[in-house]
């Protein structure tokens, strides 16, 4: 029955392991379309700068200061979710089991009863570390979806602002 056990565990603790693996594959593609359509975002703003500079960069009346800087919240807003897109699809030391010729070596050679649990404690660490990792991520992806929500609240005010201003 121990055997048995054993086995489950490990089959447990691998399945696991590679359901961590999905999401982490799934968390890079995410920040990477994220990433591209953010790099859009910004291409954008600056093709709307440089072809409204004579308006949005007129300070003659306070309607045009207010639109400069809601342009400019707009602008950091977006450089910020950039930003933290950029650390969440940053390629960093990605937690995995260990192989070297020395942990093969162990496992070919230490008795099941020894070997068990060493396989058990490598996934168990791993997974540990694998999840932390797809944490920060995840954490880096939520502020970029904020900072990207309220630049389009700051963009949609902009438009309104440049609407009011022309009628």
């Amino acid at each position: 029955m121990q055997e048995v056990n054993e086995i489950t565990t490990l089959k447990y603790l691998h399945d696991r392991y590679l359901e961590e693996q999905l999401r982490y594959t799934h968390f890079e593609n995410k920040s990477s379309k994220l990433l591209t359509f953010i790099t859009g975002i910004i291409g954008f703003l600056t093709f709307y700068a440089t072809r409204n500079q004579s308006d949005l960069f007129n300070f003659d009346t306070y309607a045009n200061i207010t639109k400069f800087i809601i342009y400019l919240i707009t602008i950091f807003l977006i450089v910020c979710a950039w930003g933290h897109t950029l650390r969440a699809i940053k390629i960093g030391n990605c937690p995995n089991l260990p192989l070297t010729k020395d942990v093969l070596f162990y496992l070919e050679n230490a008795p099941k009863n020894q070997r068990d649990p060493y396989l058990k404690d490598c996934y168990f660490d791993t997974l540990e570390e694998l999840s932390q990792y797809i944490n920060d991520k995840a954490k880096n992806l939520e502020y970029a979806y904020e900072e990207l929500f309220y630049s389009a609240c700051t963009l949609g005010l902009l438009g309104f602002f440049t609407i009011i201003m022309e009628i």
